[in-house]
């Protein structure tokens, strides 16, 4: 496991020119109609990129990832239990050597969910598969949504659960040793960690996500827990539906991403609008269409570049009805659409709708996504976005936010 380095770079940039500015549509199976492609989360070092690819409509995902070759992305499927072996990777760590998400998935109810699992050895191309939290006798279920830098901790969410049950119960995972996080009051948790967003902070001394207080409650809160202090509760709006869903920290710790809402149905359905939480304090942001919804799904190591969705209506949908997607970046907190950034530098977007971002890497160099092959719901493909060049995630990305000032004020 190669160490992690955190950078603090100082100075200014000169723009890069339009060359250095690449989309590149991440390999996976198109022998079939209806295929698709997700990717969900990326290293911190921007190499290693995490998701899930099936070849076939409407079927569940295998877990998969990306590796940077330098010349191109390789592409791995990941082990997993059983036959036929689905699985999703949603979190990597600094090097993307070690992967976590969850492997066995089944569908019931309408719910996916599967084992915790955690993927060792990535980058050698033959990664290796623990379920730590697999109890034969038990089936406990769950997920792993985040991975410190170095790999040695995870945390996530698991219970012993019937099929399409909630609640879950928030546990972490260091050193072999599984350990269930039990704070005081209720237990009973829950989360988005379905979509992607690592969840743990670089250290893995620092977790976030989203609990209510019994199931099918209309109240959600988002919370950010730390090994020394607890829990905390994250605000969110003062209304009567108010609901709040932590999605991502940064890599330093300081910056949650995520959604609050003030309609019934909590965080999943509802007048969602993106937020962030620096260092516990709530920080509504601005979308391009401010008419719409959205949320946070990526953050960079400061926290200084967001990635997530903007989305016209009142239910967010996964992997279906993307229409109304769109991919949004913020740079210091600014929006812009992704396709308006690239398009306005001349990338060529190869017929790819780009409809969600979901990662970023902790220089903000680099973002991952996903989109549709025209308007189609399916036929889903990830890509990766690229900005070469020395400075921080902000320098980098600053760009960007020039080009689309320059375009305003013309």
């Amino acid at each position: 496991m190669r160490p992690f380095f955190a950078m603090v770079l100082a100075g200014s940039i000169a723009m890069p020119a339009a060359a250095q500015f690449t989309f590149t549509v991440l390999p996976s199976d198109t022998s079939q109609s209806g295929s698709w492609a997700l990717a969900r989360g990326i290293s911190g070092d921007g190499k290693v990129i995490v998701g899930g690819a099936s070849g076939l409509q409407n079927t569940l995902e295998k877990g998969h990832v990306w590796r940077s070759t330098g010349s191109g992305w390789a592409r791995t499927q990941l082990p997993s239990q059983g036959t036929p072996g689905w699985g999703r990777a949603l979190a990597a760590s600094h090097d993307g050597d070690t992967v976590v998400g969850m492997a066995d998935l089944v569908s019931s109810g309408g719910i996916v969910y599967g084992t915790p699992a955690v993927w060792t050895d990535v980058l050698s191309g033959s990664p290796t598969l623990t379920t730590p939290l697999d109890d034969t006798s038990t089936k406990r279920r769950g997920i792993f949504s985040g991975v410190s830098a170095d790999g040695s901790r995870a945390a996530g969410y698991a219970g012993l659960l019937p099929a399409g049950s909630v609640p879950l119960e928030a546990w972490t995972y260091a050193g072999g040793s599984p350990q269930q996080i039990s704070p005081s009051g209720s237990v009973n948790y829950s989360s988005t960690p379905w979509v992607g967003g690592n969840t743990l902070s670089a250290d893995g001394l620092a977790f976030v996500g989203t609990r209510f207080d019994s199931v099918g409650a209309q109240k959600r809160e988002a919370f950010r827990w730390t090994a020394s202090g607890g829990f905390q509760v994250l605000p969110a709006r003062p209304t009567v539906y108010t609901g709040a869903s932590a999605e991502v920290i940064s890599a330093n710790g300081n910056v949650v991403g995520g959604h609050v809402t003030t309609s019934a149905g909590g965080v999943y359905n509802g007048d969602g609008k993106p937020t962030l939480w620096i260092n516990g304090v709530r920080l509504d942001l601005a979308l391009p269409s401010n008419t719409f919804n959205g949320r946070v799904l990526g953050l960079s190591a400061d926290g200084s570049i967001a990635a997530g969705v903007q989305y016209n209506g009142s239910v967010m949908p996964i992997e279906t009805g993307l229409a109304s997607m769109d991919a949004v970046v913020w740079i210091n907190n600014e929006p812009f659409r992704l396709s308006e950034y690239l398009t306005s530098r001349g990338v060529d977007l190869q017929g790819i709708v780009t409809r969600y971002l979901m990662g970023v890497s902790n220089d903000g160099r680099t973002l991952v996504g996903y989109g549709s092959v025209g308007v189609s719901d399916f036929n889903l493909r990830s890509f990766v976005v690229t900005i070469p060049g020395a400075g921080t995630g902000t320098a980098a990305l600053a760009a960007l936010g020039c080009v689309a000032a320059r375009r305003r004020r013309g």
